[in-house]
């Protein structure tokens, strides 16, 4: 049964959401934070946004975890040609 189908309104819209990740490494921890919201004052007061964060401690490899991953993402981007000449991101 869909939500329709159940009375429960549902809103649909062309515009996209495209996802933000922030990452900061201090010390002995490591934060990171996800989600649909932009940094701005509306995004975290009016506008109904998805986020969530997450801790770990530092001893988690995500930098050694996240490397080939941003690698193979960016490597081919014109657009960011840091990233083709083969530089690391960590």
């Amino acid at each position: 049964m869909t939500l329709m189908a159940t009375g429960i309104p549902v809103y649909h819209s062309r515009n996209m959401m495209h996802y933000k990740l922030l990452t900061i490494s201090y010390e002995d921890s490591m934060f990171a934070l996800g989600g649909s919201a932009n940094m701005t004052k509306a995004a975290w007061s009016r506008i109904d946004e998805f986020i969530f964060h997450v801790e770990v401690p530092a001893a988690y490899q995500a930098p050694s975890t996240l490397q080939p991953v941003a690698g193979e993402v960016c490597s081919n981007d014109p657009k960011r040609p840091y990233f083709n000449e083969g530089k690391s991101l960590f």
